[in-house]
């Protein structure tokens, strides 16, 4: 018990509570909706609207979300169905810097990154839930293209929950990212290399042979983009984008 609340409180420290976190979840989760054919940027915007609407919902909305009246009832349907969460380290991690902190403390300190979090998340499930509705998929697979996406992170084995988690400590994204990446990258090869293309296209080949010897393994395991060389003549990389995809770099490794 002493070990999980170290290992949450450390999770915690290190993710939700830097912009940096949030703004790579935002990225991965486009990139994963873009890989299940959600692209239209007003899907992002209903998503938004239904987070902060109040009233009735408008006739656009309602056939998007059959049965909702008004946006309170949209979220309600929406997290019966296992559209919306929690966020991934929304519970595990920050509740229990609540619980360290005492309940007034805490709470003050984890209602920002968790709220933060639940938002970026949840913006980009209802995205893919209302574009996947729109171009006519059922209710129950539309949801369920959400969780195989976005993952569901509940979703583990007894043995994973209790012993793979306590080794690694963000093994549940991983055990979920790297075979969907796999299966998809196979599938859709073509939407893999055109982001792969994009992206090298933003990196130089001016790197020389020491300077490609001595580079950072962490920087060798993601993309990075060159931003040129600063005036002494170093060279300046921006790295970790947080892209999904950059989980299979690790698979050579």
């Amino acid at each position: 018990r002493i070990y999980d609340k170290l290992q949450n409180i450390w999770k915690g420290s290190v993710t939700s509570y830097f912009p940096a976190f949030h703004v790579r979840n935002a990225l991965g989760n486009i990139f994963n909706n873009f890989v299940a054919g959600v692209k239209n940027p007003q899907s992002y915007l209903d998503a938004s609207t239904i987070q902060k609407g109040t009233g009735i919902l408008p006739d656009t909305l309602k056939k998007l979300i059959p049965n909702a009246n008004t946006y309170e009832d949209a979220r309600k349907i929406l997290a019966e169905l296992g559209v919306t969460s929690e966020g991934q380290f929304a519970v595990e991690s920050v509740g229990e810097i609540e619980k360290l902190m005492g309940k007034a403390t805490g709470r003050k300190l984890a209602e920002a990154p968790r709220a933060v979090g639940k938002a970026i998340e949840n913006n980009a499930r209802i995205a893919h839930y209302v574009e996947q509705i729109s171009k006519g998929m059922p209710t129950d697979e539309a949801a369920k293209s959400v969780n195989k996406f976005l993952f569901d992170y509940s979703d583990l084995t007894p043995f994973e929950r209790n012993v793979l988690k306590r080794i690694m400590p963000f093994y549940t994204f991983s055990r979920k990212n790297i075979p969907l990446q796999i299966e998809q990258i196979f599938k859709q090869p073509v939407k893999y290399k055109a982001v792969i293309d994009a992206v090298r296209g933003l990196q130089s080949g001016d790197l020389t042979p020491e300077e490609k010897k001595y580079m950072p393994d962490y920087l060798l395991e993601k993309f990075g983009i060159n931003l040129g060389r600063s005036k002494k003549g170093y060279p300046q990389i921006l790295s970790g984008l947080g892209l999904p995809v950059e989980d299979l770099e690790k698979l050579g490794k």
